[in-house]
């Protein structure tokens, strides 16, 4: 299928929520749309699933699939109005990806899938107080020292009355 003059590329598909989480309806519907434009199919994998910024639809979640293929250049335009026509592809991106190596492309396939395979690894230790350094939390302390003590009224707070002063009239 891939030529002599195919190009690597990438895309990204939005997909209904509900069709992505059959990971093979979904490679299934992106395998037909790239054999219908010519395209090889090198990778295509779940990259995330998000609320959308704005409805498309009337769907405000969708699946982002992330796609690697070689093409003629004339295929994107085959590729981009199957998308169009389809009622489960909401969107597509598509974008020339010359700038990765075909090493970083094998690395890429080696990865996980996340609808399959929980993260790998411990999970994230973020910093606490007491794994700060000394100075550190002095220069915290300080900062908030000099917000805390400086002189604010507060509207909740009766205004305090002037003291007064022996031999002055009230």
């Amino acid at each position: 299928m891939a030529q002599q003059d195919s190009r690597l590329y990438e895309a990204m598909f939005l997909v209904e929520t509900n069709i992505a989480s059959d990971s093979e309806a979904t490679k299934g519907m992106i395998q037909t749309v790239m054999d219908r434009a010519n395209a090889e199919l090198v990778i295509c994998r779940l990259w995330d699933e998000r609320r959308l910024a704005y409805n498309i639809d009337k769907h405000k979640r969708a699946a982002y699939i992330l796609c690697y293929f070689r093409a003629n250049g004339t295929a994107i335009s085959s590729i981009e109005r199957d998308v169009q026509l389809s009622e489960h592809l909401l969107r597509v991106l598509v974008l020339r990806a010359d700038h990765i190596s075909p090493e970083e492309l094998e690395r890429i396939k080696d990865l996980p899938d996340r609808r399959t395979t929980p993260p790998a690894g411990p999970p994230i230790q973020h910093p606490t107080r007491e794994d700060t350094p000394a100075a550190d939390v002095l220069t915290e302390d300080a900062a908030t020292e000099d917000i805390s003590t400086a002189d604010v009224s507060s509207e909740d707070e009766p205004a305090a009355e002037p003291e007064e002063v022996p031999g002055e009239p009230t």
